[in-house]
């Protein structure tokens, strides 16, 4: 028995000696940090994605090609043709199936719109560490609200239990008047009535608590008992909307998306190589005959119609709208927020005294 009351009474003095230092550490291992932790380690991928596109391409090929009449294995000069015409046990490279195996390699000299995507994607990182930042913040706010309004409500429950008190001695001394007759019944039952209002209004603040208890322990997976302490270590400073920030990044990785889907309309230099070993029977005599052929050259790859690229030039437009609206939304909510802050916070100092 005595095994199983200690870990207990461990765990109830544990609850109790946590700090708000202890519940930020705590916060830091919520589930929703680890998704935006997950969230800045996939704009890292997609930064190291679109490094991938500027390094060569390299395919192994396998395969065979059928012809209706005999085609030649690789082009050959006329010079090398002539002897194997004279000479029938020569087997000559020429056949109707054609065996492949080879490698093809590619690589883009300058595409414009992989600098532009790399921009953006250096852009989209950075929005994500600050979304990153901007939650952890926002749940820092939320966790650190949760415990001040636990101890206002704290300071209700007090201030509700001295005003019950005394309508309590109230009701002692209405009662002996009721019963000599010197006040009117209806006296007792005005306070009955206000004794009452009480014990619901001290419901209603266990539940505030418990519900203040259950937003703790979601955030920081800590059951508490009682409120930490906590205080104003500096005063409030009005600075720039830092919740703007992700939200502009995003709209400049919006606009470069525009720029990088326009510049799919502009030439681009690629080089391109392969080599093949290929192998037939020859037309003339049967024999396996096999031939090595390669190749390499650069390329201007010019687009001149591809109806999507317009279209896709249209969402990328519409995703850039949005972003910018998004931003302007924001702010309204944002500089709305931060005037009713301003203006409630001497109504809830002045209430936290009157409690």
């Amino acid at each position: 028995m005595k095994k199983r009351i200690l870990p207990a009474l461990l765990l109830c003095a544990s609850l109790q000696a946590q700090t708000m230092g202890t519940l930020f550490e705590a916060l830091k291992q919520n589930p929703s940090i680890k998704l935006d932790d997950l969230a800045v380690m996939k704009s890292k991928v997609g930064y190291r994605d679109v490094m991938a596109r500027f390094y060569p391409k390299v395919d192994a090929l396998v395969g065979f090609d059928h012809y209706n009449r005999p085609s030649s294995l690789v082009p050959l000069p006329p010079n090398k043709i002539l002897p194997m015409v004279k000479d029938p046990t020569v087997a000559q490279p020429f056949g109707t199936t054609i065996k492949r195996a080879g490698v093809s390699v590619s690589m883009p000299l300058f595409v414009k719109s992989l600098f532009t995507q790399l921009k953006r994607s250096e852009l989209l990182q950075h929005s994500a560490k600050e979304r990153k930042k901007l939650a952890f913040l926002q749940k820092e706010a939320l966790l650190v609200g949760a415990i001040a309004n636990w101890h206002y409500l704290i300071r209700m429950q007090e201030s509700l239990a001295t005003k019950e008190k005394s309508l309590q001695k109230s009701m002692q001394v209405v009662r002996l008047k009721v019963k000599t007759g010197r006040a009117p019944e209806s006296a007792m039952f005005k306070l009955e009535e206000a004794v009452d209002s009480i014990e619901i209004a001290k419901n209603n603040l266990k539940i505030q608590v418990e519900q203040i208890k259950a937003t703790i322990y979601q955030l920081t997976a800590i059951a508490l008992k009682k409120p930490v302490q906590i205080h104003q270590s500096n005063k409030i400073k009005e600075e720039k909307l830092f919740a703007l920030e992700p939200l502009k990044d995003k709209a400049d990785a919006d606009a470069l998306a525009l720029k990088a889907q326009k510049e799919q309309l502009w030439p681009s230099l690629v080089a391109k190589g392969s080599y093949f070993s290929n192998q037939t029977d020859a037309y003339n005599n049967d024999k396996s005959v096999r031939e090595g052929y390669g190749s390499y050259g650069i390329y201007l790859k010019v687009p001149l119609f591809n109806k999507s690229n317009y279209t896709q030039i249209d969402q990328a437009k519409l995703s850039y709208l949005k972003s910018r609206t998004k931003i302007a939304k924001a702010t309204l909510e944002l500089k709305a927020d931060a005037q009713r802050l301003k203006a409630t916070l001497p109504l809830l100092e002045h209430s936290i005294k009157v409690a």
